[in-house]
């Protein structure tokens, strides 16, 4: 059976492909609970080792709390930075609690947890936050979005560069659905920015004309970055 969805699941369950995401996608999130974000990249002809994957792994995770919530295609290259993921996957866990103890429950009943992941994609890097407000945004198939992480360098000036950096964006059409900090990686999936965003645009141009100039000169006070753009 071929796959069109990548369902996370704790940093898990996810349905792969992403071929026939719905025109509107609104995700809600409520103060306390934990947002799971996973950028990964799928490795052709392994459905049969995923299938088995999340029918072990995805009772676990539900029964811990866990709600999955699909997630987007990257489409098209990165703006920047060193990565290019297939997927950005979603989902929620009732609490820091729940996110802790679903883990334990995971690599507890299933021994070869990790080593699976290994298997089926050869990148999976995720990042949970836990959310200090309500928050809810809507992705539209009539906007152009595009997720930014920032790594700090130096935080005096890469304060001031995000600053004006927010700056820029808003003045060239360039509107913030969601911001995220102070988020945490599981051991063996890194991947902890000190700033992300989404952004929606009125459309591609719009966003190209809001970047700085690609080099570190650019870039005040960041030490890395990755953008990619989400349909």
């Amino acid at each position: 059976m071929r796959y069109f969805f990548l369902f996370l699941l704790l940093s898990t369950s996810l349905y792969s492909g992403l071929m026939a995401q719905p025109k509107t996608k609104t995700v809600d999130l409520q103060k306390g609970q934990v947002f799971d974000i996973i950028f990964l990249h799928n490795r052709p002809d392994n459905e049969d080792l995923m299938q088995d994957y999340f029918d072990r792994a995805s009772p676990i995770a539900r029964a811990n709390g866990y709600a999955p919530g699909g997630g987007f295609g990257i489409a098209g290259t990165p703006f920047r930075g060193n990565y290019h993921p297939t997927v950005m996957a979603i989902g929620t866990w009732p609490s820091i609690q729940d996110r802790l103890a679903g883990l334990v429950a995971l690599e507890t009943q299933m021994k070869d947890f990790h080593e699976m992941r290994r298997k089926i994609w050869p990148s999976f890097f995720l990042t949970y936050y836990e959310m200090k407000a309500d928050v809810s945004f809507t992705i539209t198939s009539e906007k152009y979005y595009v997720v930014t992480a920032f790594w700090a360098e130096k935080k005096g000036r890469f304060k001031k560069f995000l600053k004006q950096w927010e700056t820029t964006q808003a003045k060239a059409g360039g509107t913030p659905l969601i911001v995220l900090t102070d988020g945490a990686s599981p051991f063996g999936y890194d991947f902890n920015p000190d700033y992300l965003t989404i952004t929606a645009w009125e459309n591609e141009a719009a966003f190209r004309r809001s970047l700085p100039a690609d080099s570190k000169q650019g870039y005040p006070g960041v030490h890395h970055l990755n953008q990619f753009p989400i349909r």
